[in-house]
């Protein structure tokens, strides 16, 4: 090798993409951002099929669709027009105008990639989570239709979403290893917020700490039906089961720790 020239091999990909050649802003094509802020579109598209069977939710990019699973037809996806703002003053609550309204003229809902999209079990709620922190909820009518009633912002990249039987809770995990939970019907004066400094909750509309996986990227989460569990994978080869609180609220944490599982030879997605 000649002397002054780098011994670091160049990984292999498209021109743009992480690591390999060519200006990166050139690169558009669906691959995996998690490293890169260039990559635009999700690796593959994902899929949630309503509990009915009778919709079906497709994201790929920054984009999502809902579709008639018996006739083919696109379900409108739209912003909420009566939802009422939580906090009197606060210009951006995730109940307000702003929050609620796509994105631009073209009706994208996300800024980056769509990581995760979710139906709850009641069939009332979707869910999507995207690389732009953003946590959207919309609300299904009887038109039918889907309208965004909620936008919340994580503090690292939402990897994952999860909803607990009933659909009040929505919990979602992100790339720092942390779970972070919200309540789909909020009302006025109930506390949804955590206080970090403090360790107290406060009546705020942000997500709320559910529990962490000491820095480790959690890459799903679920809730077994008809468990009181909530089960996450990281990307330290592990899974864990914690139990879920039934007598106080989940907002306060779910410190108890079910089981750990532990074989896996990889990151678990």
């Amino acid at each position: 090798m000649a002397k002054g020239k780098s011994k670091r091999k160049q990984k292999d990909g498209p021109p743009g993409a992480e690591g390999g050649a060519g200006p990166s802003a050139d690169y558009q094509g669906p691959g995996e951002s998690w490293g890169g802020e260039h990559m635009n579109q999700a690796a593959a598209p994902i899929l949630a099929m309503h509990p009915s069977g009778a919709h079906v939710a497709v994201a790929y990019g920054k984009g999502v669709a809902v579709f008639d699973t018996a006739t083919g037809a696109r379900i409108p996806l739209r912003a909420a027009s009566d939802v009422p703002s939580i906090g009197e003053g606060v210009a951006h609550t995730p109940a307000s105008p702003a929050m609620r309204a796509p994105l631009d003229p073209s009706g994208d809902w996300h800024a980056e990639a769509i990581r995760a999209i979710a139906f709850d079990p009641s069939g009332r709620f979707l869910a999507t989570a995207g690389d732009d922190k953003a946590v959207r909820l919309f609300a299904k009518t009887d038109e039918p239709a889907y309208e965004c009633v909620r936008r919340w912002h994580d503090r690292k990249k939402p990897s994952a979403l999860a909803f607990d039987d009933a659909g009040t809770h929505l919990m979602f995990s992100n790339k720092y290893g942390d779970v972070h939970i919200v309540l789909t019907d909020r009302k006025p004066g109930d506390a949804v917020g955590t206080d970090h400094e403090y360790e107290q909750l406060k009546e705020i509309d942000h997500p709320a700490f559910l529990l962490g996986h000491c820095c480790a990227v959690v890459t799903d989460c679920v809730c077994p039906r008809g468990s009181s569990l909530l089960v996450t994978a990281d990307r330290d080869h592990k899974l864990r089961a914690s139990n879920l609180p039934r007598t106080v609220p989940l907002i306060e944490g779910s410190w108890d720790i079910q089981s750990f599982l532990f074989g896996h030879l990889a990151f678990v997605s």
